[in-house]
């Protein structure tokens, strides 16, 4: 066991490592409201994914909703992380059933689109990353260019050498989730998870959205913020 591991290590007379793996599931369940968007940057994606797929089971149940998922890499290959959640979320969102407006966004910040000729131009303004070169995409391997095959309502955006902004642009995922959530009605929840310097970012572009006035109108613009950093 654990704790009798951690008694034979600590009764020798010499430093001993001690690695120690924990495997969840852990802590409280959270409270969803009608109209969710989950951002994760890196590995914050452990925190952002649970909370979509959450908030899509409860959106099909009710038939209303609008539930976005955006990811935030370095890398193509960092997909792989999550290889066969991936796999099994792109087939979810692609059979979702009329009513619930769903979408998944992979931003890759450190290369540059793999084909050749114009790319679609991404709706999320962006920030350059100083002082960094733009590597050749990392699609070196078949399951990898699977998991970034568009599908419905899952897209792929390589921002080469920026990262999304969310903050400043008025047509990016930010607003894009908001203007649809606000057809739905109901409540809306930003839940994020990554470094702390997005958290940062997030928050104040979520805060420059709420809009008092509609509040308390009982039309919408509030908008809460949820920022978990323990998975990063």
């Amino acid at each position: 066991s654990l704790f009798n591991f951690v008694y034979l290590a600590t009764g020798l007379n010499a430093a001993v490592p001690t690695s120690v793996i924990f495997e969840g599931p852990s802590g409280k369940g959270v409270q969803l409201k009608t109209n969710v968007l989950a951002i994760g940057g890196g590995t914050g994606i452990s925190h952002a994914l649970p909370v979509f797929l959450q908030a899509l089971s409860e959106a099909q149940q009710a038939g209303m909703g609008a539930v976005h998922l955006c990811w935030i890499i370095r890398q193509a290959r960092n997909v792989e992380w999550i290889a066969p959640e991936l796999t099994e979320l792109r087939e979810d969102v692609s059979t979702v059933k009329s009513g619930i407006d769903v979408a998944v966004t992979i931003y890759i910040t450190r290369e540059t689109e793999p084909q050749s000729g114009d790319s679609e131009e991404d709706p999320v303004d962006s920030k350059k990353i100083e002082n960094e070169k733009q590597p050749a995409v990392s699609l070196d391997s078949h399951s990898c260019k699977q998991l970034l095959t568009p599908t419905p309502n899952f897209r792929v955006r390589y921002l080469g050498h920026q990262h999304p902004d969310f903050a400043q642009h008025e047509d990016g995922a930010l607003d894009s989730w908001i203007a649809r959530a606000e057809g739905y009605g109901g409540s809306m929840e930003v839940y994020a998870s990554g470094p702390q310097n997005m958290g940062r970012d997030l928050r104040r572009a979520v805060a420059d959205k709420n809009d008092s006035r509609k509040a308390f109108a009982g039309k919408g613009g509030n908008i809460g913020f949820c920022w978990d950093d323990r998975f990063y």
